[in-house]
């Protein structure tokens, strides 16, 4: 048995005996067959002071996907990139805004992006209190 033969024997030993399945070599072919699966779960938003709101992007990466960054469009011309699954933003003038989260993931060497509907969240900004 070569190394990477017997460190694959034994990632299958220890997620048989973590998920109780019946045979490592099940648990292995399942984990290595299993396709990445990335999506953008939710995009949140919490007002901090008048203008100013937090935006937070709840995703779902697994099999071999992992996030690289978040871009946030806030519907008000201006569009910021982060690392961070959240960000602050302060509106310029009161208004009814949409802000939408897109999430990239890399996968399989590829960069991918994911946005949708669960991704967007619609805020209202009232004018300023004295």
């Amino acid at each position: 048995m070569n190394i990477g033969n017997f460190i694959c024997w034994l990632i299958g030993i220890a997620l048989a005996i973590l998920l109780g399945s019946s045979t490592a070599s099940e648990v292995v072919e399942r984990s290595f067959n299993e396709p990445p699966v990335y999506m953008c779960d939710s995009v949140s938003a919490v007002k901090l002071a008048d203008r100013t709101y937090l935006f937070e992007t709840s995703a779902t990466v697994k099999n071999g996907a992992s996030i690289v960054g978040y871009v946030y469009s806030f519907d008000d011309d201006w569009t910021v990139f982060s690392t961070r699954s959240s960000v602050e933003h302060t509106y310029a003038a009161p208004g009814t805004y949409t802000v939408t989260s897109t999430v990239y993931v890399q996968v399989a060497g590829e960069t991918k992006t994911v946005a949708g509907s669960d991704c967007r969240v619609s805020i209202t900004v009232t004018p300023a209190t004295p």
